[in-house]
C-alpha cells in the first residue's frame, strides 16, 4: 500500500472534510448559491421573501438574469481558438492531438462561465474513455505549505455521485498532490496511486488574480442579488395581479361563527343590517414593471451590455453595433490573456497526461490564437459595404470570405481559393454572349471583296 500523507490521513478519513473555518464554510455556501440562481434552483431562496400561505396561492417566478448575463458576457471560447503544436516554421500533424482533447472546446466555454460567476474554479485534467476530460471543480479544499498561501500543495474535492433515490453510497471525496492519489468513501481508502504525471492535474482560473491567499476570489455578488431582487418583484406584481383581479371582500353586521363561502353559484341570505363588500388593492405593477426594467439597466451597465440587452429592438447599423461593443470587446482582451495563461498550463498538463496514457510525445513548443473580437451579426447591406471595403484595401481575400461562410466544408483557405479559380474559369467560359438573332443584327457586315 502507497505511503499517503499524513495531511490527506488526518483530513479525509474522518469521512466528511471539515472547512478550516466559519469564513470558508460561508464562501462554500455563497458559491453555491450563486450556482443554483445559474442552473435556475433557487426558489427557496426568493420565495422566502413572500408570506408562506400566500406563495401558496402564486406561481413561482423564474427571471434568471444571472444566466443571460454570465453567458452573455463569457466571450473568449464563443469561437473556438486555434491551436497549434512544434516548430513555427514547420507543420506539425495535430490529429493525435485533436483526438485527445476533443473535449477541450465543448467543456472548457462552461469552465468559462463558471470562472466568471464564482470568481475561481479549478479544471480537472481527467483521462477518460481515451480522452482527455476538463471536469470542473466548484467545491475543493486546497491545503499549502506554511510560506506560500498562493500555491497548493495537495487538493481535496468530492466525487459527482448518481443523485437518485435509490442511491445511498456514501459521499466520495478525492486526494490529489504531486506524488499520489487516493480516493476515500465514507471515510474509508478505497483506491489509491500514484501520480505518474508528477503534478497536480488541475488548473486553476481566476477572474481577477488574488491579493492575499489562494481563495480571495468573490462571486458575482451584484448579479445574483439583483437576480434574486427581479424574482421577488415578480412576486409582487404577481400578486398585484391575482388579488386586484379577484378583490378582497369584506362583511360586516354578521357574528363570528356565521360560515361564508366564496364561489359564483353561492347565494347568501345575510341578517338585516349586515352587508358583504368587495375591495381591490392598489394598482402597482406598472411601478413594478419599470424598477424591474430599471434594474435590468443596472445590470447591464455594470457589466459593459447596452440598454438593447433590455429592450432588444432597435436596430443598429454595423458602424453603431461595434460602438456599443467597444468595452464589451476591451473586457473581452483582457479575459482571453488570462485564458492565453491557462491554455498553457493546460497544455503542460496535457502533455505528461498523454505521455502517461497514450504512449506518444507533445512537442514543447504550444500557440493558441483566439479570435480578436466579437462583433454583432451585420445586416446584408453593411456586411457588403464592409466587405468591399476591406477587398479593395487589402484587408481581406475573397476565400476567406468564403471559407468565412462555410468553415466546415472549407477546412483551409486553400481550399476556398481553388473552389474560387474554379468558379473564376468556369464562369469566363460560361459567360461568354450567346448567339441570337439581335446579336447578329448588332454585328457590324463584312465586306465582300469584288472579284
Amino acid at each position: 500500500m502507497l505511503e499517503i500523507p499524513d495531511l490527506a490521513k488526518e483530513l479525509i478519513e474522518k469521512g466528511k472534510i471539515e472547512s478550516q473555518s466559519a469564513q470558508k464554510k460561508a464562501w462554500d455556501r455563497e458559491r453555491q448559491w450563486a450556482l443554483d440562481y445559474y442552473k435556475d434552483r433557487a426558489q427557496e431562496d426568493y420565495m422566502r421573501f413572500i408570506d408562506e400561505d400566500l406563495a401558496k396561492s402564486l406561481p413561482t417566478p423564474s427571471n434568471n438574469i444571472t444566466k443571460r448575463v454570465t453567458d452573455r458576457t463569457s466571450l473568449v471560447y464563443m469561437i473556438p481558438p486555434i491551436r497549434t503544436l512544434g516548430d513555427p516554421d514547420e507543420e506539425y500533424d495535430m490529429t493525435k492531438y485533436n483526438e485527445v482533447t476533443r473535449m477541450k472546446d465543448i467543456q472548457l466555454p462552461t469552465a468559462e462561465k463558471r470562472t466568471n460567476l464564482l470568481g475561481l474554479i479549478g479544471t480537472k485534467l481527467t483521462w477518460r474513455d481515451g480522452t482527455i476530460h476538463y471536469d470542473r471543480l466548484i467545491q475543493f479544499e486546497p491545503y499549502f505549505e506554511p510560506d506560500n498561501p498562493w500555491e497548493p500543495v495537495a487538493v481535496v474535492f468530492p466525487i459527482a455521485s448518481n443523485d437518485t433515490i435509490a442511491d445511498d453510497a456514501p459521499e466520495r471525496w478525492q486526494y490529489w498532490d504531486n506524488n499520489v492519489w487516493a480516493t476515500y468513501e465514507g471515510g474509508r481508502r478505497v483506491e489509491e496511486g500514484e501520480n505518474e504525471y508528477g503534478v497536480i492535474p488541475i488548473v486553476w482560473t481566476y477572474v481577477e488574480l488574488p491579493d492575499g491567499s489562494f481563495l480571495d476570489a468573490d462571486i458575482d455578488r451584484g448579479l445574483v442579488l439583483s437576480n434574486r431582487e427581479l424574482n421577488v418583484l415578480q412576486l409582487d406584481g404577481d400578486a398585484n395581479i391575482r388579488f386586484r383581479s379577484y378583490g378582497e371582500m369584506w362583511a360586516s353586521g354578521i357574528n363570528d361563527d356565521t360560515k361564508l363561502l366564496r364561489a359564483q353559484n353561492v347565494i347568501h341570505s345575510l341578517p338585516e343590517g349586515s352587508s358583504i363588500n368587495t375591495t381591490s388593492p392598489e394598482d402597482t405593477v406598472g411601478s413594478i414593471k419599470e424598477w424591474i426594467k430599471q434594474i435590468y439597466i443596472y445590470v447591464a451597465q455594470n457589466h459593459h451590455l447596452t440598454v438593447d440587452f433590455v429592450n432588444q429592438s432597435q436596430a443598429a447599423s454595423g458602424v453603431a453595433l461595434k460602438e456599443r461593443n467597444r468595452e464589451l470587446n476591451d473586457d473581452r482582451r483582457a479575459d482571453v490573456e488570462r485564458w492565453r495563461l491557462a491554455e498553457h498550463s493546460f497544455y503542460k498538463i496535457e502533455r505528461k497526461i498523454v505521455k502517461v496514457e497514450a504512449q506518444f510525445e507533445l512537442p514543447e513548443e504550444f500557440a493558441v490564437d483566439f479570435n480578436e473580437a466579437i462583433t454583432e451579426e451585420l445586416s446584408v447591406e453593411d456586411q457588403i459595404k464592409q466587405d468591399t471595403w476591406d477587398l479593395e484595401h487589402n484587408q481581406i481575400t475573397e476565400a476567406q470570405i468564403l471559407r468565412r461562410g462555410n468553415p466546415d466544408k472549407y477546412q483551409t483557405i486553400e481550399d476556398a481559393q481553388a473552389v474560387i479559380d474554379e468558379n473564376r474559369t468556369t464562369n469566363v467560359t460560361t459567360n461568354a454572349p450567346i448567339p441570337t438573332f439581335a446579336n447578329a443584327l448588332a454585328e457590324p457586315v463584312e465586306e465582300i471583296e469584288e472579284v
